[in-house]
């Protein structure tokens, strides 16, 4: 009998692991989301200046900015911008 409760202490210890290797393959990749957010939000920023659309290349420069505010090119990008609004206090 001590031998069918080992075992059964066994079997939970193991449906245990196997659930938490399940949770961590099933992990979302927040990292990789992110990058996909920026990409796409730069190529429409991009797009939008292509347009003379400036103030939309604002907002989407400025989600960017939300996500990764390490990206020097995008506040030159937002500078440029600002200069082209005659808005130049805010390109500084």
């Amino acid at each position: 009998m001590a031998d069918v409760a080992v075992s059964g202490e066994m079997d939970d210890q193991m449906s245990e692991m196997k659930s938490k290797h399940e949770e961590k393959a099933n992990a979302f990749d927040f990292n990789a989301e992110k990058e996909k957010v920026i990409e796409e939000k730069l190529k429409e920023g991009t797009k939008a200046v292509y347009n003379m659309d400036y103030e939309t290349a604002l907002i989407h420069f400025n989600k960017v900015i939300f996500y990764d505010k390490n990206i020097p090119e995008v506040y030159a990008e937002k500078a440029e911008i600002y200069i082209k609004l005659c808005d130049f206090s805010s390109a500084i």
